[in-house]
């Protein structure tokens, strides 16, 4: 099963050697976010589907795909919390998506798993599911403090 995860994974990010951009610099990037935001949380959300009809081929958000390296993931949510000093990426458990080979979906999907975590060198890779209770949190720990504490989304 562990070989099964590391493949999918490694297909995933197989695109992350293009123009030599290491794992270890993605994760370097969401660390200096984490610092330039100690007390908020940067919210990114990967492309939402495949292509549209007009388009030639996928197209990963740039801001979402310059802090993970993900340049096929669906419809992820990659929460850089500076307040933590912590990143989570919340991904779908199963794609529900009325186009695409198996193939492409294999490739668009991150298994949510601490293996997952490990090989993207991001703290928390979890259910979708999980993102509102994640953001539920996050306020309640913010207490009274909550007004100086900032949510930045970038759509």
């Amino acid at each position: 099963m562990r070989w099964l995860i590391t493949s999918v994974l490694t297909l995933a990010i197989s695109t992350t050697a293009v123009g030599e951009v290491s794992i270890s610099e993605f994760h370097a990037r969401r660390k200096e976010a984490i610092k330039r935001l100690p007390d908020g949380i940067l919210l990114l959300h990967a492309q939402p589907g495949l292509r549209l009809l007009d388009q030639s081929s996928f197209h990963q958000d740039a801001t979402f795909y310059y802090f993970t390296g993900l340049e096929s993931a669906i419809n992820a949510i990659l929460a850089i919390d500076g307040a933590a000093g912590e990143s989570w990426l919340f991904v779908p458990s199963k794609l529900r998506l009325s186009i695409g080979t198996p193939a492409v979906l294999k490739k668009a999907t991150v298994p949510v798993s601490s293996e997952s975590a490990a090989v993207l060198r991001i703290e928390h890779v979890v259910d979708w599911n999980d993102f509102i209770s994640y953001i539920n949190r996050r306020l309640k720990s913010y207490g009274h403090g909550a007004a100086r504490r900032q949510v930045h989304v970038m759509a």
